[in-house]
């Protein structure tokens, strides 16, 4: 059989007819393929668009009239003209040499919300073109010629580095240590551990502090919580500057604004009202879980590393208790923020320690250690379950964890 293929398959593909057949369906998921188009070109067709919308804003909305030229200042090729008899004045470009002091000079008076600017319609416009064209042009280029040049060097060197195995599924209800060797990283608990130790002591920014007990003997109020995980999205930015720049001044906004505006406040009242309708649910049994001394049966004594990817945020990563330093992890449980002990710091547990765990039932863990439950930010990632997402999470966790390499000054 010959098939035709984008590049950018073939190593799935070739993947693909090299493995055994396997009974049962995966339980992992594939992640969706995201853009391989160098970030810079992105960066620059995003720069030549907003360039272009604003110069169709200023050539659909603006105000094109013929303006008095009132003053020339031939130093800086700079006049001053005035239109609405007068009433309106500014300052735009213009040759100097050619323009003298009561001529008419055409000129376009900006929208909103730059009431009572102006701009010329000669150098301006050629400013913009090469503002706009360039970056245009280097994103067209490393996007239509760079990417695809790129994405052949990877196929050559997949198939110069021959199969590559992928990691097998792991039947649920079993978390067997042998599946973990073939995602090829050492992210066991002893260097799980190593490197939340490290951080601890020499990464920069607010320290890990005990918390201060909320109500209930947890790490922040349960109330508190319930807000901050049904509100907690920062599509509500986007809905505020959307209602704010419309209500400024609504006698001059713009059709493309509002066409513009009225889309991003739709899409950030969808995305809070599927926050909002997916974390309702959770909030119920974690309150209950957390706010009422269930039996020793309901707890599970489990070992955590506690990960810190960015100031403030932190990730507990549990393993079973027994199985030494080679344990594979099981659960990744992100917690909520919670108050310090002092100023500039995070409260929350130890780099390495021994948690009870409590499941909700809701996908949620709440981990209690040295008598503080910490209550989770979102649902758990279960190691087992999805093997090739943990291991890209993990991996994001510990590089953030990296000891410096090379030599000391």
């Amino acid at each position: 059989m010959r098939l035709r293929l984008a590049t950018h398959d073939a190593r799935t593909l070739g993947v693909w007819l090299g493995e055994e057949p396997r009974p049962g369906p995966v339980t992992g998921r594939r992640r969706p393929l995201l853009p391989t188009a160098p970030s810079w070109a992105v960066f620059a067709l995003a720069a030549a668009l907003f360039v272009g919308l604003a110069a169709a804003d200023v050539a659909v909305f603006g105000e094109h009239t013929a303006a008095e030229v009132v003053r020339v200042d031939r130093d800086d090729e700079y006049c001053t003209v005035a239109w609405d008899g007068g009433v309106e004045r500014a300052g735009v470009d213009c040759d100097a040499e050619a323009v003298r002091a009561g001529d008419r000079l055409p000129v376009v008076a900006l929208p909103w919300p730059f009431l009572g600017d102006a701009v010329d319609t000669w150098i301006t416009p050629r400013i913009v073109a090469v503002l706009g064209g360039v970056p245009g042009l280097l994103g067209l280029g490393g996007a239509l010629v760079l990417n695809p040049l790129l994405c052949a060097r990877r196929v050559r060197l997949v198939r110069r580095a021959g199969p590559v195995a992928l990691p097998q599924a792991v039947v649920e209800g079993e978390a067997d240590e042998e599946e973990w060797p073939a995602l090829g990283d050492d992210l066991r608990y002893a260097s799980l551990a190593a490197a939340a130790r490290h951080a601890d002591r020499h990464r920069p920014g607010p320290r890990v502090t005990p918390p201060r007990r909320g109500p209930g003997r947890t790490s922040v109020s349960p109330w508190g919580w319930v807000l901050g995980t049904v509100l907690g999205t920062k599509a509500w930015c986007l809905l505020l500057f959307s209602c704010g720049t419309v209500l400024n001044d609504p006698s001059h906004p713009g059709r493309w604004r509002l066409l513009l505006l009225g889309t991003t406040g739709i899409v950030a009242l969808a995305r809070i009202g599927w926050v909002v309708t997916d974390r309702s649910p959770l909030c119920g049994p974690v309150l209950r879980a957390a706010r009422t001394d269930a039996g020793k049966d309901a707890w599970r004594p489990m070992r955590y590393v506690r990960l810190c990817p960015e100031p403030g945020e932190m990730v507990l990563v549990l393993f079973r208790p027994e199985g030494g330093d080679v344990t594979a992890p099981q659960y990744l449980q992100p917690l909520s923020r919670s108050r310090g002990t002092g100023r500039r710091t995070v409260g929350g547990p130890p780099p390495v320690g021994e948690a009870l765990v409590r499941d909700t039932g809701t996908g949620a863990l709440i981990c209690e250690i040295d008598g503080v439950r910490y209550l989770p930010s979102r649902r758990a990632t279960e190691a087992a379950a999805d093997p090739a997402r943990t291991r890209d999470e993990l991996r994001d966790l510990a590089e953030s964890h990296l000891r410096p390499v090379g030599p000391r000054d």
